[in-house]
């Protein structure tokens, strides 16, 4: 950014920054960014992806200029990157975190379940012992990366207060109520409901052309499936108890 204010007088204050967002190799970008008070949006790939049309091979350079022109025509789309949505970062990356090991422990589940007691069996009981040894460590590091969790959200009276009030809500424990924080950044990043419920694949959509309907009104498969599969763990558990949750259900169902 120095360097370009130098050679072609860039002025940092009417240029925008437009990027994909790529996880971890985007968070020193933005840190940078937020820090000189530059105007960032990061954009979904796939909206910027569907605007270009048809394409052919890969090139980072053609991609950047896209990225660029993408930018230019819908500039009045965009969502800037803001401190907030950079402090949510901390809770997302340690929420990854910890699904990557519950991953991890359920792989060394499914060995001790299935695959175990399929091999020689002199190999059975020293292979399910490194398994279950393997589930012990990775269950305490889970632990230590919940209470990590806690402690971010609670590390701010407003986020703090957020999250007291989803857990006030029956069944949102602790993964499911930060998961709604860090992916809403704070209840910040969506203006209505809907867009939350579409963000999760929660919401059915029509498919009809003219006067025929092709095919059952479905969910789309553009969703975040994490939050869908906390969402839908949850509400399996909260429909099986009388109350106003499980009316809902079946009035639905009706």
């Amino acid at each position: 950014m120095r360097r370009w204010t130098k050679e072609y007088g860039l002025d940092i204050q009417e240029c925008k920054v437009c990027l994909e967002p790529t996880s971890y190799y985007t968070n020193a970008a933005l840190q940078v960014l937020v820090d000189l008070e530059v105007p960032t949006w990061s954009a979904h790939a796939n909206d910027i992806k569907q605007s270009i049309g048809m394409t052919r091979g890969k090139n980072d350079r053609i991609d950047a200029i896209r990225s660029a022109d993408y930018a230019r025509r819908f500039h009045d789309k965009a969502l800037l990157f803001t401190v907030d949505q950079l402090k949510m970062n901390k809770l997302k990356q340690l929420l990854s975190k910890r699904q990557h090991y519950v991953m991890r422990a359920t792989m060394h589940q499914r060995q001790i379940k299935d695959m175990n007691r399929l091999i020689d069996k002199d190999l059975r009981k020293p292979f399910t012992r490194f398994d279950k040894a393997q589930i012990t460590t990775l269950t305490k590091v889970i632990k230590e990366l919940e209470g990590r969790i806690y402690d971010t959200i609670n590390a701010e009276a407003e986020q703090s207060k957020r999250f007291e009030l989803l857990r006030s809500v029956e069944v949102v424990g602790l993964i499911l109520g930060a998961h709604l924080l860090a992916i809403t950044d704070g209840f910040k990043r969506f203006t209505e409901a809907r867009q939350l419920a579409g963000h999760a694949g929660c919401v059915p959509f029509e498919n009809r052309s003219g006067t025929s309907v092709r095919g059952r009104t479905r969910v789309s498969h553009n969703a975040n499936h994490n939050l869908k599969r906390l969402l839908h763990m949850s509400v399996v558990g909260l429909i099986r108890f009388p109350g106003e949750f499980q009316d809902h259900y079946k009035r639905k169902v009706a």
